[in-house]
């Protein structure tokens, strides 16, 4: 069959063949890797990277805000920088709540989510008192 074909095509079929199927192979590559770079960014903008939010979040009001109250009351620190400090740890954290909120949540961390903010509630009043 190939016998029928001068040498020059059959040299053009065979030095065309490898660059066809190699192209074809490469498409394909390159959407499937596409594919898999778009779901690791996504894992890392909705997982990664609110548990860094969260973090931010709880060292705010858990350690910097009770870590000020017990520098005041050891007399470590004036009342004017605590108020300061107090209101700067909340703004942070409030941000990085507000943030965390807006990433797309599992149902069970926004029933999660909804038993933080009802815990919330006194903590936040107790410094609005300040």
């Amino acid at each position: 069959m190939l016998n029928n074909y001068l040498v020059r095509t059959r040299l053009i079929v065979l030095a065309l063949f490898p660059v066809i199927i190699f192209t074809v192979t490469a498409i394909y590559l390159i959407n499937t890797v596409g594919g898999l770079v778009k779901g690791i960014d996504d894992l890392y903008d909705n997982r990664i990277v609110p548990l860094k939010q969260i973090k931010t979040v709880s060292d705010n009001y858990a350690v910097n805000i009770v870590d000020l109250f017990h520098k005041y009351r050891a007399g470590t620190v004036s009342q004017t920088a605590l108020l300061t400090a107090v209101q700067e740890a909340k703004n942070t954290a409030d941000k990085e709540w507000r943030s965390y909120l807006s990433t797309d949540l599992t149902d069970q961390e926004k029933n999660l989510t909804a038993v933080v903010e009802q815990r919330l509630v006194p903590v936040q009043q107790h410094l609005q008192v300040l």
